[in-house]
């Protein structure tokens, strides 16, 4: 069943006020969603006592935001996925926790989570194709009064910035029993930004299976992938290379979610 029904919505809305409203308005929002609920269910009575969305006398609790919720055949499914998880040894602050549950809401697209990540939002990038789980991506870098280096041209730093998780991020779609992050990258600027720049990134098959046999026979990859900026006449302006750490996970030297110290010899 899908889990985009209207009040499910609303919840995960709830989830993100919470970590910034006091609890008086996150649990008027919550009244407000149980009313919804209590709608849907009204509407499906006369079908089945038994097949309503949703089953008030039942409560699911949060696991990280210590909020309660109706639980329903289809919900649960969703709010056992929303466990939130950082690297060992760090504080999860009010802001992380927004943005961590802003990223694992299914009311927004994984190309409006890449353009609403604060960082890429001030730099205004724009996802033109994110296909095949991420086995095509392609990103806009604006040009602008911002993005500009002294000399006029993009900034290095820009699209250092914004080349960094990619790699990463289309492994942990792919290997979502792992933990990925950047192990390492490299720029070569071969020449100037003088337009919008393109970041072009592909993540072949071949390469998905040879990956996947390391991690069978080793438990663990780290490979490396070569990507780029392209002008707006297609010339290649700079060439990207990203090692990625692709590790089980509760590995001890993890630095992103869902690493965790538990159960690590």
């Amino acid at each position: 069943e899908s889990c985009c029904h209207p009040p499910i919505l609303c919840f995960d809305i709830m989830l993100s006020l919470k970590t910034l409203f006091p609890c008086r308005v996150v649990g008027s929002m919550r009244q407000y969603c149980l009313s919804l609920s209590s709608s849907s269910s009204s509407l499906s009575a006369s079908s089945s006592a038994s097949s309503s969305l949703f089953h008030a006398q039942h409560i699911a609790h949060h696991p990280s935001t210590r909020t309660c919720f109706p639980r329903s055949s289809s919900y649960v499914g969703c709010v056992q996925q929303r466990e939130i998880a950082t690297g060992h040894g760090l504080k999860t602050t009010a802001t992380m926790r927004f943005f961590q549950i802003l990223g694992m809401s299914s009311w927004l697209s994984e190309a409006r989570k890449l353009e609403f990540y604060p960082p890429l939002w001030i730099m205004g990038v724009k996802v033109v194709e994110l296909s095949g789980n991420w086995s095509h991506v392609r990103i806009t870098l604006p040009l602008n009064t911002l993005s500009r280096n002294p000399g006029g041209v993009m900034f290095g730093g820009y699209q250092v910035s914004l080349a960094d998780p990619i790699a990463a991020l289309a492994c942990a779609r792919k290997f979502r029993d792992y933990s990925c992050w950047t192990r390492g990258m490299s720029a070569d600027f071969m020449q100037g930004g003088s337009t919008d720049l393109e970041l072009r990134f592909e993540f072949t098959e071949e390469m998905e299976n040879d990956i996947r046999k390391e991690l069978e026979e080793r438990g663990r990859a780290t490979p490396t992938f070569e990507y780029g900026y392209y002008l707006s006449n297609g010339d290649l302006c700079t060439k990207i290379t990203n090692t990625v750490a692709i590790r089980p996970k509760g590995y001890i030297k993890a630095h992103s979610p869902p690493a965790s110290a538990d159960n690590v010899e």
